[in-house]
């Protein structure tokens, strides 16, 4: 006998949720906030209960938990739930989630919504914001009631109970099929355990429909503002229908006297469901958000104000809620709440790398030549989750362009992919030609950018809705252009879904061009971001004078989206922004276009320009401006990717629009912005703005099939 070494090299891929016993939330230190609402009778599963949870004290940056699927959904009563309202105990020992019981989706009848519908709410109860018992429908409203909408609750200290209200369309005792006129009124009760209540009553009742009535408490001055819709329909002699007003009172219980009418009107076309809540942070500052509904609505809109007793509310800017939220509450929680909303946000997969590590083993063997051993290595960790294969190691680039509006097939998407892993030379698939066509939209397709999924299930083509081709007309591509943009989505890069036409950009915008994504892990979302003309709300034509910013979204599925927002506003136009990140320093890169007209006061408009940041939605700094020039005539539409090879070395293509289309450039240093143009290249034929990633060989050998 004699002994045999064996050497292995080993690096393992965990995928894994952290668990943690619940932690009671006791503490009145609060550093976030929960926002529960619902999404909208517009989806099959938008009538259920969803949370979010703040990035620390900030109201405005949200995460959603249980990654953005639902969290509570109702089995009793109508089967759906909406307008949920959370409130702390008193003594702080637990919460209760109150909810209207109501389900619109497939049915779509708010005649015998307001009529026939349910007398009941929807309660759950919980210690701990993660774990709630099994919902409870509890009739409150009389025979006389048609609904029972929007409940809420009050600690009411003159009575040492909880005040719960809600709004009620009221018909005559002898109207037993509610066929008569109605109009909502705001009922009352009160309760100490969320189990009886006493006899209803009316709350609110000024003569015409009120709906959605939500409290506020400022213990600086004693004072509670109460907060409504007018549910009147807008008009001449109701100018304020459809929008929330603000009343001002002493006692829950007293007279309420009116501080403002119309808030939110000129920021959101109508609004309701208003959740009002102090800043943790700010000691006069107060959020309110309110529910822009309609189908050309955004959902929740935040506002702010630092004197509540005003009713002078600001449209908040710089804000990502969550994937469409429609009318629920916020409330403040504790740093002990956090652990419980990391479990309920845990991902598909996490990975862990363990680092490498040699590995002998000596053993007998008894004949002679070479023995191959297979190894199979368990790591026991306390922690919960499937183990999941890491991706294999990238070998190729994968590029997705089009070729320009001079040609009829121009504006459709085309691939290459790399020779090996030689990013400068490359393989046109499908025969040269176009693999991806628009029939959505314009049917024209441009910029497309491919994004692979956090997990690396599947990938996402994101491209501009525009066909310039046998029109020419720049001038109404960007004030009467299309407000969407188009996805693919695929799962192998060959096999690619019908394309979606996606409207992301408001009312206000003339284009939408150049959309590209990124993983943002402070939301666990990808950030979505593209260029827009932006016109005044009352310039209904973009007659107006405008110039490009950028604008960003939030998504989890590319296919529901936060409403829009600037992201990049300099006072002057800036297109074709493009995102990478140097995980060797955490640090985000980002390039834009100068599209300002070249002056002497501009010297390196119509070239890229380059920043850097700590993150996607912080705060970002030059790096440096008029990237290509002195190579270039112009440049666009930059990619940047990293060498699958080289630790150190990034690529950057440009495209010299009017000119010889993308030219590669490169660097060692990106920190430093210093780019020189790549020689000895061959790219593609004719490319224009697109995206190039790393891929695998499996991966590269499925496109040359193509």
């Amino acid at each position: 006998m004699r002994p045999l070494a064996s050497l292995l090299s080993v690096a393992i891929a965990i995928a894994a949720c952290v668990t943690a016993a619940p932690i009671q939330e006791r503490q009145n230190a609060y550093s976030a906030y929960m926002f529960a609402y619902f999404t909208g009778e517009g989806y099959s599963n938008g009538e259920t209960i969803s949370f979010a949870v703040s990035n620390g004290n900030d109201a405005l940056h949200w995460t959603e938990v249980n990654r953005g699927n639902p969290y509570l959904t109702s089995t009793l009563g109508t089967k759906g739930v909406r307008d949920p309202s959370i409130i702390r105990a008193h003594d702080g020992s637990k919460f209760w989630l109150l909810a209207t019981d109501l389900k619109m989706y497939g049915s779509g009848d708010w005649n015998a919504a307001v009529r026939t519908g349910s007398r009941s709410i929807v309660i759950w109860e919980s210690t701990d914001l993660k774990n709630w018992g099994t919902p409870r429908l509890v009739q409150v409203s009389p025979a006389t009631a048609g609904n029972t909408w929007a409940p809420e609750a009050i600690w009411d200290p003159s009575q040492n109970k909880y005040v719960v209200f809600w709004a009620s369309s009221l018909y005559a005792a002898s109207d037993t099929a509610h066929t008569g006129s109605s109009y909502h009124r705001i009922l009352r009760a009160t309760t100490t355990d969320f189990k009886t209540f006493s006899a209803p009553e009316v709350y609110i009742d000024k003569g015409w429909a009120v709906i959605d009535t939500t409290f506020a408490y400022d213990s600086s001055t004693a004072t509670y503002y109460r907060f409504s819709k007018d549910e009147r329909a807008n008009s001449s002699s109701a100018p304020n229908g459809k929008f929330v007003f603000q009343e001002k009172g002493s006692s829950i219980s007293g007279s309420f006297s009116l501080i403002k009418e119309g808030v939110g009107k000129g920021s959101v076309s109508r609004g309701e469901g208003p959740t009002v809540f102090k800043s943790n942070t700010e000691s006069n500052k107060w959020y309110m958000f309110i529910d822009e509904f309609g189908d050309k609505g955004r959902g929740y809109v935040p506002f702010e104000t630092t004197n509540i007793a005003s009713g002078a509310w600001t449209l908040s800017t710089g804000y990502s809620l969550p994937s469409r939220p429609r009318h629920g509450s916020v409330i403040p929680i504790s740093a002990a709440s956090f652990p419980k909303f990391a479990l309920l946000n845990r991902p598909e997969s996490v990975y862990i790398r363990v680092p490498e590590h040699r590995l002998e083993q000596a053993g007998p063997r008894h004949d002679e030549g070479f023995l191959k051993l297979a190894y199979s290595i368990t790591a026991s960790l306390a922690l919960a989750g499937a183990v999941k294969e890491k991706r294999a190691t990238y070998s190729a680039y994968v590029f997705a362009y089009f070729t320009g509006e001079g040609y009829s097939n121009g504006e459709t998407i085309s691939f290459a992919v790399s020779n090996g892993n030689s990013p400068l030379n490359w393989t046109e698939v499908h025969g040269g030609t176009p693999y991806l066509t628009s029939t959505v939209g314009t049917r024209g397709v441009r910029d497309p950018s491919i994004i692979r999924s956090q997990d690396g299930s599947k990938f996402w083509l994101l491209a501009t809705d525009l066909k310039i081709y046998g029109n020419g007309n720049w001038n109404a591509a960007v004030r009467t252009g299309s407000r969407s943009i188009v996805i693919w989505e695929s799962t192998n890069l060959k096999d690619w879904g019908s394309p979606r036409l996606v409207e992301v950009s408001p009312p206000t915008a003339g284009n939408t061009w150049a959309p590209e994504a990124i993983w943002d892990p402070q939301q666990s979302a990808y950030i979505v971001f593209w260029a827009s003309s932006l016109y005044a709300a009352n310039d209904t034509s973009h007659t107006g004078t405008s110039y490009h910013r950028i604008l960003r979204s939030t998504t989890t599925d590319f296919k529901s989206f936060t409403p829009a927002q600037v992201y990049i506003d300099y006072g002057w136009s800036v297109i074709d922004t493009t995102m990478v990140r140097d995980t060797t320093t955490g640090t985000y890169y980002r390039f834009n276009k100068d599209e300002r007209s070249p002056s002497s006061n501009t010297p390196d408009s119509k070239f890229i320009a380059q920043e850097k940041s700590s993150s996607v939605t912080g705060t970002w700094s030059g790096v440096v401006a008029g990237i290509g020039k002195g190579v270039l005539t112009r440049g666009e539409g930059p990619t940047v990717f990293k060498s699958n090879t080289e630790a150190n070395k990034w690529h950057m293509f440009i495209d010299e629009y009017g000119g010889r289309g993308y030219v590669p450039f490169e660097t060692t240093n990106i920190a430093t912005g210093t780019w020189a143009v790549s020689t000895n290249y061959a790219l593609p034929s004719r490319p224009r703005h697109g995206s190039v990633i790393p891929i695998t060989e499996a991966e590269r050998q499925v496109l040359l099939g193509l």
